[in-house]
């Protein structure tokens, strides 16, 4: 049951930062994903992504992958 809610309380952090950034990209500095390019991988990741640093710019930065993975090694 701990392990659930753990899992479950981390989603929620994982949405509001999703909602935070891209739902209001006008409300102070939350830079927000404006457009993607290049050939996806086999998990549906684009090779760039295009962020913009906030609403109302007339530019944006493009960052790549690098094919790097972190996360939990099982």
């Amino acid at each position: 049951m701990a392990e659930e809610i753990a899992r479950l309380q981390k989603l929620v952090e994982v949405a509001g930062i999703i909602f935070t950034h891209n739902l209001t990209p006008d409300k102070g500095f939350n830079y927000f994903i404006c457009g993607e390019g290049g050939n996806k991988d086999d998990n549906g990741l684009p090779e760039k992504l295009f962020l913009s640093p906030a609403c109302g710019v007339d530019w944006f930065q493009v960052y790549e992958r690098t094919d790097v993975t972190a996360g939990s090694e099982w």
